[in-house]
């Protein structure tokens, strides 16, 4: 007779406030309701939410490192934000490798990760070379795109700008604003993992996965030409195609349950747009440019 197989592992990685966190809590109740075990890391401060929920929690950092990076006065600004952003997590880039080569080696494991989670998700793959990573994007702009419509924070691109000119300028905010803050760091970690090192942030954070969902509906924003997607997509795709989804509830059960299914070692590069059906009272449509909780709350709303 044989044994009955290890039951997979979700690893759900939760970065940031509460809008960052409630899409990934509602995934993590959906995939325990399917039978699959499921753990939900998530900056300390969110434990009582987490366990209120009824989902198994794992901290990541401490509430003062979490204050201090919320209330620290350039957290908002256009250009200093993503430093103080940067410097709140990068002290934690060990733990996601930690906790995966604690976990039983003989269990199927996959992460779904919020983006600001992959470079963490690929530390931990030298530990687990068999780990599966599925990147959820919750809003339009943490997504590179020099597709219309696209913007530079609050400031939209006009339509007549040509293509090449729009990548200069992503190159030219990386190498002043992105780059200097965070590669020296990546390379870091990844000379001690034994990774070989980077030159952009986007671009590696947007080649870890091996899978992505974006957790906003296609008539909130559709998928540009030059959003992430590996040549395996072009030949072999599993997803559903946005028209064919009759409902936002249908399209959600089909991605959860194909997640599910396949999590354990199985997931292939694909995209799906993926709109979880939270119960949040419906807010005034906000700019395509808010990464915040007021994306996350109407976009999937």
């Amino acid at each position: 007779m044989n044994p009955e197989p290890a039951r997979p592992h979700v690893l759900v990685v939760a970065v940031g406030t509460a809008g960052d966190l409630y899409p990934f809590l509602r995934i993590a109740r959906e995939l325990i309701a399917r039978g699959r075990r499921v753990t939900l890391l998530a900056p300390s401060v969110h434990e009582a939410a987490v366990r209120r929920a009824g989902v198994p929690f794992h901290g990541l950092g401490t509430e003062e490192e979490y204050r201090a990076a919320l209330e620290h006065p350039d957290v908002w600004h256009p250009r200093k934000g993503f430093r103080v952003l940067w410097e709140g997590m990068r002290g934690n880039v060990d733990a996601l490798p930690a906790i995966v080569a604690a976990l039983p080696a003989h269990e199927p494991l996959a992460m779904l990760a919020h983006p600001l989670a992959l470079l963490g998700g690929a530390l931990a793959r030298t530990r687990r070379p068999d780990l599966r990573i599925v990147a959820a994007w919750l809003a339009p702009a943490n997504l590179r795109t020099v597709h219309d419509p696209m913007t530079f924070g609050p400031l939209p691109m006009p339509h007549w700008v040509p293509h090449a000119a729009r990548r200069w300028l992503w190159r030219r905010i990386d190498a002043g604003m992105i780059d200097p803050v965070a590669v020296p760091d990546i390379n870091a970690a990844h000379a001690r993992y034994g990774l070989p090192p980077v030159s952009h942030f986007i671009d590696r954070l947007q080649s870890i996965a091996d899978a992505n969902v974006t957790l906003f509906p296609p008539w909130f924003a559709p998928t540009p030409a030059d959003w992430p997607r590996p040549p395996s997509l072009r030949s072999r795709t599993h997803r559903p195609r946005a028209a064919s989804c009759s409902s936002r509830r249908a399209c959600t059960t089909h991605c959860l349950r194909r997640f599910a299914a396949r999590s354990a070692g199985m997931v292939r590069r694909s995209w799906c747009h993926s709109p979880v059906p939270l119960r949040f009272p419906r807010a005034p449509r906000p700019s395509k440019n808010c990464s915040r909780c007021c994306v996350a709350r109407s976009a999937i709303a």
